[in-house]
């Protein structure tokens, strides 16, 4: 199983997967990709970082600020695709809007993945 199919699977398991977040998922394997070259990369060549004044690493080599990058859209993508806990909390409960329920006149609260879906759907 390729590990597109592994996010396909586990949105759908989940209940937020949608066609249209294929090329994302395509997108999200890339970068995970890239990181892990990188990462390799960057572990050959020592790890280059030192420390400033002593709050830490700061980088020294344009390839881990590039792995910083990456991580930082990699969770980015998942987030947004409701691979992290804190998203699909949001993805799954939080209300965003309110509407008129026509039956008894009350309002309906939708869920960002609600609206998603109505929007495309």
């Amino acid at each position: 199983m390729t590990r597109e199919q592994k996010y396909i699977d586990q949105m759908t398991r989940l209940g937020i997967y949608d066609e249209i977040f294929e090329p994302e998922v395509h997108n999200l394997c890339i970068m995970e990709r890239d990181l892990q070259r990188l990462t390799k990369r960057w572990k050959a060549d020592g790890y280059q970082t030192v420390e400033k004044n002593g709050r830490g690493p700061a980088a020294t080599d344009r390839t881990f600020d590039a792995i910083m990058t990456l991580r930082r859209q990699v969770l980015a993508m998942k987030d947004a695709l409701g691979l992290t806990p804190k998203a699909l909390a949001r993805l799954k409960g939080r209300p965003v809007a309110e509407t008129e329920d026509q039956a008894d006149g009350k309002p309906a609260e939708l869920t960002i993945l609600d609206e998603v879906r109505s929007k495309y759907a």
